[in-house]
């Protein structure tokens, strides 16, 4: 997820800079969730942005971030524990 994140640091902003303007119109979406079985038609995301040099570089960084398998993981749970009072 961090790898992901960082993809769309890429793409939102590019290197990275101090007070250098957020481009909120760029980034992924439909990201499948983990364990989705996928066919060969069907993406694992979207990646929007305007700068095509910028979605080339995020789309690579994704795609190192993601392992594609035959079998879906075991996924442990998002929420371990929920504390209250």
């Amino acid at each position: 997820t961090q790898s992901i994140g960082m993809a769309v640091v890429q793409i939102a902003v590019g290197p990275l800079k101090y007070n250098k303007k957020l481009d909120l119109s760029v980034g992924f979406k439909n990201i499948s969730p983990l364990g989705t079985q996928l066919n060969k038609q069907q993406p694992v995301a979207w990646v929007c942005g305007n700068d095509r040099d910028k979605v080339d570089t995020a789309r690579e960084m994704f795609l190192s971030a993601i392992t594609c398998a035959e079998a879906a993981p075991i996924l442990n749970p998002v929420i371990y524990e929920r504390l209250a009072r």
